[in-house]
């Protein structure tokens, strides 16, 4: 699988570095002061960018590529 992590925009940078720690989507929101949706919206976008189906398959990849 090709890795795209630079292909996201900064929000989705910051979300998914929340992500890969373990933060859950209403503490994201939190943290960075985005709504609940917003949030939501770039986690799907993220999904798509770095073509995984689920969650878990995303904080793995995020880990690999936050550890680069």
């Amino acid at each position: 699988m090709e890795f795209r992590y630079e292909e996201l925009v900064e929000n989705e940078h910051i979300i998914g570095s929340l992500l890969a720690q373990g933060y859950s989507l209403r503490a994201i929101s939190e943290k960075t002061g985005m709504s609940k949706r917003i949030v939501s919206t770039h986690i799907r976008n993220m999904k798509v960018k770095l073509q995984v189906k689920d969650m878990g398959e995303m904080r793995k990849l995020l880990l690999l590529g936050l550890s680069k």
